[in-house]
């Protein structure tokens, strides 16, 4: 008897996103605790790119290799043992597993069954495959710590990802301030529209997104909806500040596309206050911030005092700068090292202030079936309430993995890539 096939996206040797290829490879029958899902669409998510090229914390064991851990679609089949899930059920699958023993970059995928979570009503394949692995990372590193209250301020780097989008927002449900980093004048202005109290930008301001408008049969996104554009309206590249190509781009934030004559983006900083006053955390106005000193810009935001708590998505030598802005006792929390270098502990040359530095990643809620009950029941009932929004930048199809890949790392993007299924 012929095996089925599936087909998926693989790798045969490290390298940049020109390594993936396009293949058919037998799969089975899911095993004992195993489901396999019928994939409808795929997150694309910053860890995969760090395998591909051989950075990941956790290297590739053998090739070929794929790819992935988040997806969302339908049950196909279970294997024996798993109860609660039947074919035909709309599913999530939330980053569980190592991407070498269950790579999900394909239109079907074996999975734990334990990994696998319902759809909530009326959420869409796209967002379902755009929430998990940014909303628990950030319920992980804002909520179940319990160390942030609300009125507290924190800062976060690489602002403009899904995972700061979703900290955002979060921070926003609990009622905590945020000093969102980010390189470019174009993302910084994106971030004051999409929630943050108040943005640095520490980089050159060049805008990057205009290497990336929509191309030909690709489809832009409304942004904060994680939907396609619908007909009649058109669509746009989130966070790329152009619209889609040969279209007119959307207000962001609002519900309506631009005005006739009008394209790209309008963005509007959220309101904080004047120099001189006094914003609604008892922070110091934007307009009293020093330019240049990163330090000196989130004390004169802080009233001199720092913030309790710092996430680091970064690492690299720039942690050295970010321990500067916690406060006595506070804690810098590292989740992820996108800057591929080596890593200093900064407390001596600081003087070994009190500072906590922690390490973290999501696996610690979704590998402990008690902490991703939790969490999971926390973001549904954002999601119901509409108080979550993943923002999705672009959608490509499977096919089109090398394309995905090459848009992550140009970091040209506000929010999450997807890949999806015909």
């Amino acid at each position: 008897m012929t095996a089925e096939q599936a087909t998926v996206v693989r790798f045969h040797s490290l390298g940049g996103p020109e390594v993936l290829q396009v293949e058919q490879a037998p799969i089975g029958a899911p095993g004992a605790g195993e489901a396999r899902i019928r994939v409808e669409a795929i997150g694309v998510n910053r860890a995969e790119a760090l395998v591909r090229s051989g950075h990941y914390i956790e290297p590739v064991r053998e090739f070929p290799a794929g790819l992935g851990s988040e997806v969302s679609g339908v049950i196909d089949l279970v294997g024996p043992g798993v109860t609660g899930l039947e074919p035909g059920d709309p599913v999530s699958v939330v980053p569980a597993f190592s991407q070498n023993d269950y790579p999900v970059y394909a239109d079907r995928a074996i999975v734990p069954a334990a990994a696998v979570l319902p759809r909530p009503d009326g959420t869409d394949a796209i967002t379902g495959a755009a929430t998990w692995m940014a909303y628990l990372t950030a319920y992980g590193a804002l909520v179940e710590p319990g160390i942030i209250h609300p009125g507290d301020t924190i800062v976060l780097n690489a602002a403009s990802s899904s995972v700061g989008l979703a900290l955002i927002q979060i921070a926003n449900h609990l009622g905590v301030h945020t000093i969102a980093l980010t390189r470019t004048a174009t993302k910084a202005a994106a971030l004051a529209n999409h929630g943050a109290t108040h943005v640095i930008t520490t980089g050159p301001e060049t805008d990057a997104g205009s290497q990336f408008p929509a191309a030909p049969g690709r489809r832009g996104v409304e942004v904060g909806t994680g939907l396609p554009a619908t007909a009649g309206q058109p669509g746009l590249e989130a966070g790329a500040g152009l619209p889609a190509a040969g279209q007119h781009g959307l207000h962001v934030g609002a519900d309506a596309p631009a005005a006739p004559g009008q394209r790209g983006v309008e963005v509007s900083a959220r309101p904080t206050a004047t120099a001189g006053q006094r914003g609604p955390d008892g922070s110091a106005g934007l307009g009293a911030v020093p330019s240049g000193d990163l330090a000196a810009q989130v004390k004169a935001l802080t009233c001199g005092r720092g913030v309790p708590l710092v996430l680091d998505a970064v690492a690299g030598p720039g942690i050295s700068d970010l321990a500067q802005l916690v406060s006595p006792g506070g804690t810098l929390l590292v989740y992820g090292a996108s800057s591929g270098q080596p890593t200093p502990y900064p407390g001596v040359d600081l003087g070994l202030p009190a500072l906590t530095i922690r390490s973290y990643t999501m696996h610690e809620l979704s590998r402990d079936a008690r902490r991703l009950a939790r969490a999971a029941a926390f973001i549904t009932a954002g999601l119901r309430s509409g108080a979550f929004r993943p923002v999705v930048a672009a959608t490509y199809p499977l096919s089109d993995a090398v394309a995905a890949h090459k848009h992550l790392e140009s970091n040209s993007h506000l929010g999450k890539l997807v890949l999806t299924v015909p």
